[in-house]
């Protein structure tokens, strides 16, 4: 069966946030490493997108000092651009995906995962 995705569902995703409890008069700070080229124009383009819904969009791009500071530290962000994390070593990627994780920037939580994470670190290869 052909498929053809609408880009833009206005009216949807305004259902969807308002049934979520999601005012849209607000401002957003979309920010991203600025080390990282190729997140800019990423960042941009979820800006805009954002912005069609009349949220208020700040794209900014972080020293990684101030990422460190921001976003792992303080975790004072909205939402945030990473990469990264496209190799299968689980070493590389637990930093983001497990509840103590250094890069977790988000705060996610799930002890599944942790344990996961945790027999990988233990598994003989």
């Amino acid at each position: 069966m052909d498929e053809n995705a609408r880009l833009d569902d206005l009216p949807r995703a305004r259902e969807l946030l308002s049934e979520a409890g999601v005012g849209t008069d607000r401002r957003l700070r979309l920010f991203y490493m600025d080390m990282f080229h190729g997140h800019k124009p990423l960042a941009e383009i979820v800006g805009r997108h954002l912005e069609k819904l009349d949220f208020d969009v700040v794209v900014d791009g972080l020293s990684a000092q101030d990422w460190a500071k921001t976003v792992r530290e303080e975790r004072d962000i909205d939402l945030i651009i990473q990469g990264g994390s496209m190799s299968p070593d689980p070493e590389i990627t637990r930093t983001k995906y497990t509840t103590e994780g250094k890069n977790n920037a988000s705060g996610h939580q799930n002890s599944d995962v942790d344990e996961a994470y945790e027999a990988a670190r233990q598994a003989i290869t």
